[in-house]
């Protein structure tokens, strides 16, 4: 008897199209309805935060008409048209803080997308684990089906039992079960990518994983990517602008300048056209202020070496893991786990080896190299969230 084998199967799907990753996040990018509706909140406030930084303040008009005994209609009158302005030093800092806000939302928007994309390639390296996964199981149905037929030619010559017979037919029972179940995990898997990528089906039929990266020193990997670490670089950004705002904060002692014209009437004189000029101090309430924000100062300061120390342990755990992982994977030979099966077919199929030998023999072979398409799972998931910030 001969089996179909699967091992050049498993592994010549590592060659398939492993750029296509690249073009469904890009897809995914554009149609995320989420990532859109962010990316219009983004612009409202940030729009918001320039309108502010105006150095003119409030305008206004007051007209004061003054009746008294004796007099038909409005015995006088006072008109005043103002206009405040801020003070040069605190407009600067409301610039500058505006800028650092400004900063701290396309931060924010950056961490939104790449959790996005993240969890869409997540999603991906899934499929790809799924569908190899379904490669395995359907040549192992292949071969179930193969040795079954087999055993039905030798039951029906009186060279095997019913039992042997009853045993092969159980163990594709069992085995469609777990085909059927990959296939639904597999549809589930697609309708959330579809549903990432705004309802729309992307070409994700040919896919597989990604090239892995090259793995430097740990030192080297540190320094690599916590400098692009998109979470430490919002921490940054939030820290400057409390800084600003304490600056601000500091500085609104200062007098906003209101500057206008007036004019009093009266009905029996000549009216009386005048320039304004006044300050204006903020000189109680402010204390208090000051030290609200330079709390959020310290917190903010407390958060980013916070991140800092999760990222570095991150790193450094995500680094042994992959370690570890590459030597276990170096350790599988799916070319050998292939070719003990065809032989052992072979001897099942001459009679030197026995049907209940063989079933636990490749059983055991099939679960090694389902282990194997598992570990290379974990590996990409592993490396795909070390290097998230790339995406």
């Amino acid at each position: 008897m001969r089996l179909t084998l699967l091992a050049t199967g498993i592994i010549s799907t590592l060659t398939l199209n492993a750029s296509g990753f690249t073009s469904v996040l890009s897809e995914i990018e554009r149609n995320n309805l989420e990532l859109k509706a962010l990316r219009g909140e983004n612009i409202a406030a940030i729009t918001e935060l320039k309108s502010g930084n105006n150095i003119l303040g409030s305008s206004d008009i007051e007209f004061s008409p003054f009746f008294t005994k004796g007099v038909s209609g409005m015995a006088s009158y006072e008109l005043i048209v103002s206009q405040e302005i801020e003070f040069p030093t605190l407009l600067h800092e409301r610039n500058r803080s505006s800028k650092a806000l400004s900063d701290v939302v396309e931060k924010k928007y950056a961490i939104e997308r790449r959790e996005t994309l993240f969890s869409a390639k997540t999603q991906l390296i899934n499929l790809v684990y799924l569908t190899k996964q379904q490669s395995l199981l359907d040549a192992r149905l292949k071969n179930s089906r193969e040795l079954l037929d087999f055993y039905k030619k030798k039951y029906d010559r009186g060279d095997a039992t019913i039992i042997e017979l009853n045993n092969l037919k159980m163990d594709m029972m069992e085995l469609n079960t777990e085909i059927a179940q990959n296939l639904g995990a597999i549809d589930e898997t697609k309708a959330a990518i579809k549903a990432l990528n705004g309802g729309i089906i992307p070409a994700i039929d040919s896919l597989d994983y990604p090239k892995l990266n090259p793995l430097p020193s740990l030192e080297a990997l540190k320094n690599e990517l916590m400098a692009e670490d998109m979470t430490l670089q919002l921490a940054d950004a939030t820290v400057t602008a409390s800084q600003q705002e304490l600056r601000i904060s500091k500085r609104s002692w200062l007098p906003s300048i209101t500057v206008g014209y007036r004019r009093n009437g009266d009905k029996y004189e000549p009216a009386i056209n005048g320039m304004l000029i006044g300050l204006s101090f903020n000189l109680f309430g402010n204390g208090t202020k000051t030290k609200a924000v330079r709390q959020q100062l310290n917190a903010a300061e407390l958060s980013r070496e916070a991140a800092r120390a999760k990222a570095e342990s991150d790193i450094e755990t995500a680094y042994q893991k992959i370690k570890t992982m590459y030597r276990t994977l170096e350790s599988y030979d799916m070319n050998l786990m292939s070719e003990t099966l065809q032989l052992m077919g072979k001897a099942v199929g001459s009679g030197r080896m026995s049907l209940p030998d063989f079933c636990v023999e490749a059983n055991g072979i099939y679960t090694r190299m389902a282990n194997y398409i598992t570990l290379q799972n974990e590996l990409q998931l592993i490396e795909a969230n070390l290097y998230k910030n790339r995406l």
